[in-house]
């Protein structure tokens, strides 16, 4: 292979898969980053794998949920 330059190395934070991105290769499809506001307004940011960002949708989607149930009973 010799040397190969322009590698980029994900990691998921939550179950700490790895991949190596090569410059030719496509990342997006598989990796995102998120941004989580806590209670006492600090920022969290992650970067996640295709699986676990499949299971961030539907954790946020369940928050949407509680919120418009919140913001409803007035």
């Amino acid at each position: 292979m010799g040397i190969q330059t322009g590698l980029t190395q994900y990691e998921c934070d939550r179950c700490g898969i790895k991949q190596i991105i090569g410059p030719k290769q496509a990342a997006e499809e598989k990796w995102s980053e998120k941004k989580f506001i806590r209670a006492n307004q600090s920022d969290v940011n992650v970067v996640l794998c295709r699986y676990c960002s499949e299971d961030w949708l539907k954790l946020m989607a369940k928050a949407d949920t509680f919120f418009d149930n919140f913001m409803d009973k007035k």
